[in-house]
């Protein structure tokens, strides 16, 4: 018998792929001149969504996310170049492997476990801005405030 579980799905607006997660600091400004030379060096770029996946592992799902196809490579590289340029702000560097990935789910009780492989495609999208969020956790889920917008290719 399966044990039973509860999801808890992500709000449409609250969507999106993260690129660093930075936590709380007072920086604001130094983040945004580093983002600002990071995006300079990056052009407007497709993703494509596709593929159903879980994290810890399939076998114990506790975040739902489907995986990036077109533009792997881009956020792979724009999620390097991030890490690099912020260290020295005294952000420290991710130890796991970065996945580009959108999260849609998150199991909040129970135990998930995802089938063997879902395949999804969804129309791709344009990739023209890396937004810098300020998150706020409340018991009916994350609120998400833009605190800047940064258009890739250094244009305004």
């Amino acid at each position: 018998m399966k044990t039973p579980f509860s999801v808890k799905w992500v709000r449409k607006e609250n969507l999106h792929i993260t690129l660093k997660f930075l936590g709380k600091t007072d920086k604001k400004t130094a983040i945004e001149d580093k983002m600002k030379e990071i995006t300079e060096e990056f052009s407007s770029f497709n993703v494509s969504l596709k593929r159903i996946g879980a994290f810890p592992s399939s076998k114990r799902a506790k975040i739902l996310w489907v995986g990036v196809e077109e533009g792997r490579d881009e956020l792979i590289e724009l999620f390097l170049t991030i890490e690099n340029k912020l260290s020295p702000l005294g952000f420290e560097k991710e130890v796991r492997k970065f996945t580009p990935h959108v999260t849609f789910a998150r199991v909040k009780k129970g135990n998930y476990s995802l089938p063997e492989q879902i395949d999804f495609s969804f129309d791709s999208f344009s990739v023209n801005e890396v937004a810098l969020f300020k998150s706020t956790l409340t018991p009916k889920g994350p609120i998400y405030e833009t605190l800047s917008l940064i258009p890739l290719g250094g244009k305004t």
